[in-house]
């Protein structure tokens, strides 16, 4: 099922059991981001369950990825400028971000939004 324009429910289910979960407000900032990105996003970690979270070796016990208000997306083709302009529109929205070697991690929090690591 889509979800927005450029989002469908199967890029965020679990992977180990199929199961779904997502903060609908928190894919429509994602939506925002893309539009203004211009630029596919290819999610590889959405929503977890707790034991696929449980089995990832650098996975934190309340992982964001657990109630469906986190996503992973692949950076590894984009440019520095690329991943600028979504980390920027990210915080500008509220969400913090990860930066890591090939991907961006990018969760809805209660709290402030986080740039880390």
């Amino acid at each position: 099922m889509q979800i927005t324009t450029n989002f469908f429910e199967y890029e965020l289910k679990c992977p180990c059991c199929g199961g779904l979960q997502y903060d609908l407000h928190f894919i429509k900032l994602l939506q925002i981001i893309r539009t203004v990105a211009d630029v596919p996003f290819t999610i590889t970690s959405g929503y977890r369950c707790r034991i696929h979270n449980d089995s990832l070796e650098n996975s934190v016990k309340d992982s964001r990825h657990l109630v469906g208000a986190a996503v992973d997306i692949d950076t590894s083709l984009w440019s520095g400028e690329l991943k600028w302009l979504v980390v920027y529109w990210a915080m500008r929205l509220g969400l913090s971000v990860g930066h890591y070697k090939g991907y961006l991690h990018i969760d809805k929090r209660d709290s402030k939004p986080v740039l880390f690591p």
